[in-house]
């Protein structure tokens, strides 16, 4: 049994909350602050076009303000885009400015779904090694 997602269900069940720290080599969605906590800097992006990279997105919500990352998740079978990724801004009013101007925003193609990220706990996806 894998203890983080111990450690979530229990904190769902007896609403507690209960501190996670993350095992060795693993991600959860939010990397800055959650949409709970009032004020906001990370967005989730989706209806991401299958061409679009890291640095397309990137570029795009840079024209609204300070970026801290720009990532785009990938199956980890076949390596292709999952069609939606996470934008984490320096400023929580940057990030509600690109949610209010860049939601239904066309993107190569595509209009975009952009909304304030929530947090998923018990939720895990590898990270990424490129010397492993």
């Amino acid at each position: 049994v894998n203890m983080l997602s111990l450690a979530a269900r229990t904190s769902l069940r007896t609403r507690i909350p209960t501190p996670i720290t993350p095992i060795s080599g693993t991600r959860f969605y939010c990397e800055g602050q959650n949409a709970g906590e009032g004020e906001f800097t990370n967005i989730f992006v989706g209806n991401i076009a299958w061409g679009a990279g890291r640095s397309d997105l990137g570029d795009l919500f840079a024209s609204i303000g300070a970026i801290r990352s720009a990532r785009i998740l990938a199956d980890r079978e076949t390596g292709r885009s999952r069609g939606f990724g996470f934008v984490v801004y320096e400023d929580s009013a940057d990030a509600a400015k690109a949610v209010d101007e860049l939601n239904g925003h066309e993107f190569m193609g595509r209009a975009l779904i952009v909304n304030p990220a929530r947090e998923r706990f018990g939720v895990e996806f590898q990270q990424q090694q490129d010397d492993e």
